[in-house]
This record gives structure tokens, sequence and C-alpha cells, in this order.
């Protein structure tokens, strides 16, 4: 990311500040779920009994529910040189039978307010987490994509701006079950810098 401009040094990712963590929000440990793979010509007993195990919410899926609940947002973040701070709230909640985590997001970011929505989930089959993220800092949609790395979870992605596309990465941890911390990554070279932390604190 080119960090000599506003928007090449990272609103848009910034635009992640209040709520972020609701993508990468609530596991802890994890690992790819298995699914079986009928030898020779698959029947359609076979056939049903692969999407129902591929369709099945597992434990990825119940560790993303941690972040269910109201939380407060407390966001500092450093912006070419300058220091930015933001405050907001996020509701998250489990949707289509415990698969996928939606949440709302609201707040303000450098006296500007901010809304945003999320919907994070486990891929049994690609055995990864997913998620996407819209707001109105923005008109487009952020994918995100990751894995656990030693107790955190670890999404990564490539986010427009109008300096161009660039790499981010979003660590999320728990302190505690009422405390989980974001931690923003950019990478505008060969190695990934810290951005900023996003704290949040459940109500």
């Amino acid at each position: 990311m080119v960090r000599t401009t506003l928007f090449g040094t990272g609103l848009v990712t910034l635009a992640l500040v209040v709520g972020a963590g609701v993508y990468t929000a609530g596991y802890t440990h994890g690992a790819a779920v298995p699914v079986a793979q009928p030898e020779g010509e698959p029947d359609m007993e076979a056939m049903m009994k692969m999407m129902m195990e591929a369709a099945a919410p597992g434990e990825q899926h119940a560790g993303l529910m941690k972040a269910k609940g109201d939380w407060n947002v407390h966001s500092e973040f450093s912006m070419g040189g300058m220091d930015a701070e933001g405050h907001g709230e996020f509701t998250a909640k489990s949707i289509i039978g415990g698969r996928f985590v939606l949440s709302h997001n609201v707040g303000d970011f450098m006296d500007t307010p901010f809304e945003g929505m999320a919907i994070t989930g486990y891929d049994n089959i690609k055995g990864e987490y997913v998620g996407i993220w819209i707001d109105n800092f923005g008109t487009g949609v952020l994918y995100l994509t990751g894995q656990m790395e030693r107790g955190s979870l670890v999404m990564t992605g490539t986010t427009l701006s109008p300096a161009g596309p660039h790499e981010m990465k979003i660590v999320t941890t728990y302190t505690d079950d009422n405390t989980m911390i974001d931690t923003f990554y950019d990478k505008p070279g060969e190695d990934w810098v810290q951005s900023g932390t996003v704290t949040y604190t459940r109500k």
C-alpha cells in the first residue's frame, strides 16, 4: 500500500475498522472438515451422504458463534504518519442454521459516520474460513479467506482503493470470552506492516 495519501494509506482498510472482527471472530482451533469420497461410481444414497456431510455445520462454525452478541468497539490506526481513532458497536447473530455469522456494524471513524455488514463462515469443502464485507466507505465487496494459526484466526484479502489494489491481513485473537482484538496488517512491499488494532468489548 502506498502510504503517502489518505486513500492510499488505508482508508478502505479502515472502512473495516468498526466491527471487522466479526469476519474473523471466535474460533481458537480447527482443521478442515473431511468429506468422505465414495469409491467407484457413486449411487444416489452415497451422493446424498456426501452432500449432507458437506452441508453440516461443524466445530469451526460453532467456534465462529463465539462472536454472537453486542459489542463496543475502539479502533486505533496509523495512516501515513497520522494517528486516527474510531468508536462504534456491532451486533452479530447466527444465520442459516448456524452456518454463518451475520454482523451489522455502526460507529464513526475520524468524525465520519460508519456502517458496514459482514457474513462469515467456514467452507467445509475448501477447508477454509470465508467472509465478505460491505460498508458505506465504498461500493465494492471485500472477500476474505483464512485459517487458524497458533490459536488466532488469520484472514487475508485484496482490497481496492483509488491508489490501486493492496493485500491486507486481519489477525483475530480472544484475550478472554468478553474481549477480542483484531490486528490489521498491510503489505506495501515484501513484508507485512502493522497498521492498527481494533478492540472489542462485550456489552
